[in-house]
């Protein structure tokens, strides 16, 4: 893949200066390939089939809750009631990743909005209810996924639950951009994962909650983006299949395991999703640059690489901070909060009295209202208030002592 001239990498300005001429040189391979550091990437055309890039496409991981596309295929290829009510119950709770939601349990939800939860917030407990209510339940379920996989060609693509939390759910960039294209053809689907935001109010207490997409660019209405889909455990890393016009082409986008090294030395979920904004925002703005006869992949990495070296510096990042060459590619925004802190909470959770450790397990992880919390805790509502106001009081200075220590 050839590379393209150096004014095209350049995000401001027509002319790059030498030395970044060297760092962009530094980028490619001898071939003129970029060396992207994501442990898999595809990169494609979905109206002509032809392949843009790619880099392991073939290599079998963990996808995470890009797991929850397929599971909305199943439910839409069974044809239920979308207006169905599903009631929420203690086994929609995460107790493999130990991930919250703020839909309660006991609460009931038509069908077609626990799908829009699952795709649009990537909610567990909404993908979880929607298998186990399958004819023959989430055994059934998971069996249908793995049908359909087979009957879509995924030949490296195998399902174990309807969230995607399980690190058993497995497939390939090659798989992921065949699903994506017969996902594409689904109307809920192409809707849903691109709602940027979403009220919902509780049947139960009537309370509104505001949902949002966990891929901040479907809200940028700079953007066409036809379908999108995050994902992330620890087994998985950030993962991210969209499928946008880009240069004026329709170009469906896969990429695996990415930042993970900049999340483990420190960077913050929140700072590589700033950061993967500000690079895909500046592809936008500098989409006038790119020469269709050119290859698509090397400029939007040398645009993505700038950013980056641009970002480091702002924050004041040094080659100690963060090895750049080992930075990852722009990648999707962490959509489990709290999945790598799960163990860390609970311990903190430990230290705390009885009362308050129940009030903040059924409002701040359950997603309990206070009235459910408090017939649940046999306290009084103004008493759950309080608990859970100290409590967080006291885990907020608890979390305070640590830093300072360590």
């Amino acid at each position: 893949m050839a590379a393209l001239p150096l004014g095209v990498y350049a995000s401001a300005g027509k002319h790059a200066t030498p030395r970044a001429a060297r760092v962009a040189a530094a980028e490619f391979t001898k071939d003129g390939e970029p060396r992207l550091q994501s442990s898999g990437v595809l990169v494609f055309d979905p109206t002509s089939g032809q392949t843009l890039f790619a880099k392991n496409a073939e290599h079998v991981s963990p996808i995470a809750s890009l797991t929850k596309i397929m599971t909305a295929m199943v439910v839409l290829d069974a044809k239920l009631p979308m207006d169905e009510a599903i009631e929420l119950t203690s086994e929609d709770i995460d107790v493999v990743k130990n991930t919250r939601s703020r839909l309660p349990i006991g609460s009931h939800f038509r069908r077609d909005d626990l799908m829009r939860l699952a795709l649009m917030a990537s909610d567990n407990r909404a993908a979880s209810a929607l298998g186990r209510n399958y004819p023959g339940g989430l055994p059934a379920f998971v069996d249908a996924m793995n049908e359909k996989a087979k009957a879509l060609a995924l030949t490296q693509t195998h399902y174990v639950d309807s969230s995607g939390l399980s690190p058993g759910n497995v497939s390939s960039p090659q798989d992921l951009g065949k699903l994506v294209a017969a996902a594409s053809r689904y109307p809920l689907i192409t809707e849903y994962t691109t709602t940027g935001a979403v009220n919902v109010t509780l049947p139960e207490s009537k309370r509104t909650l505001n949902f949002v997409n966990t891929n901040a660019l479907v809200r940028n209405s700079d953007w066409k983006i036809g379908l999108s889909k995050t994902g992330y455990i620890n087994e998985a890393g950030k993962c991210l299949v969209m499928q946008a016009m880009i240069a004026n082409q329709p170009i469906v986008i896969v990429l695996l395991d990415s930042w993970g090294k900049l999340t483990r030395i420190g960077r913050s979920a929140t700072e590589a999703e700033d950061l993967t904004q500000e690079a895909l925002m500046a592809i936008h703005t500098q989409r006038h640059t790119y020469h269709p006869a050119e290859p698509l992949t090397p400029w939007v990495h040398a645009i993505a690489r700038y950013k980056l070296i641009d970002y480091l510096r702002r924050t004041r990042a040094s080659g100690a901070d963060v090895p750049i060459d080992d930075a990852k590619e722009v990648m999707a925004r962490d959509d489990h909060i709290g999945t790598e802190s799960a163990y860390d909470l609970s311990r903190l959770l430990t230290r705390l009295p009885a009362k308050m450790r129940r009030a903040i397990q059924s409002m701040k992880l359950e997603g309990l209202s206070v009235a459910e919390a408090a017939a649940r805790c046999g306290m009084s509502e103004s008493d759950v208030k309080v608990s859970v106001h100290r409590g967080l009081k006291v885990l907020a200075a608890s979390i305070a002592r640590e830093k300072g220590t360590s």
